[in-house]
């Protein structure tokens, strides 16, 4: 993961708001989880974070988002890019000027998975924007990706994946491979008896967990 550098966010206070934001927090921390055990959702975060790709990062972010966590904090997540919209805008132009040849290579690069590549090729683009402009570029990877990798889940859901035992969790993975959802959450609710959870709390587990062990990465 490559973190450009910059002095912070436009605002430093609406930033430390959303870096106290608990669904914010909850929401990066189970995408951030879910990635390290599901190499489908890791590698699209993967791509964006070495390959500087801020057109992509929008769209890949919201995809998990949307599948991943509570509607409170989608909600929340979308006010936080919403902040950094001028960015995106940029970013997505800047796509959009590419020549049919630049096109044709990027292509070949991301098809070879040539990640240094298509960050050279980025940062090149970026470097003939205004300062300004690349200060906001920068500004936005650099904020959202500092919150996303000191993001924390809450309490019951770290406390309950601490409770899985190395059976447990063989058994979620084998659930997951053969997309049974309904196997994981008889899990989760057997085990939620312990743990004194409410029924959003086990319906959020539920989805969480089939998301980290499916190997489709999609709750129906």
């Amino acid at each position: 993961m490559i973190l450009l550098s910059i002095n912070g966010c436009c605002d430093g206070a609406i930033y430390a708001d959303f870096w106290r934001n608990a669904d914010i927090q909850s929401c990066f921390a189970k995408i951030r989880t879910v990635a390290g055990v599901n190499s489908e959702i890791r590698k699209p975060i993967d791509r964006v974070a070495n390959t500087a790709r801020l057109d992509l990062l929008y769209d890949t972010f919201m995809e998990f988002i949307e599948g991943i966590c509570s509607k409170n904090e989608t909600i929340a997540c979308e006010d936080l890019f919403e902040m950094y919209n001028p960015a995106f805008e940029i970013a997505n132009e800047t796509i959009h000027s590419l020549t049919a040849g630049e096109k044709k290579e990027l292509d070949k690069w991301v098809q070879d998975g040539n990640y240094d590549a298509e960050k050279k090729f980025f940062l090149e683009l970026y470097n003939d924007l205004s300062i300004s402009e690349q200060q906001k570029l920068r500004q936005a990877f650099t904020d959202i990706f500092n919150l996303f990798s000191g993001s924390s889940l809450k309490g019951y859901m770290n406390n309950f994946l601490q409770g899985l035992n190395y059976d447990d969790q063989n058994k979620l993975k084998k659930l997951g491979e053969e997309d049974d959802q309904s196997g994981i959450k008889k899990i989760v609710s057997s085990k939620a008896k312990n743990n004194d959870l409410s029924d959003h709390e086990v319906k959020d587990l539920e989805k969480f967990l089939f998301w980290a062990f499916s190997g489709s990465g999609k709750a129906r």
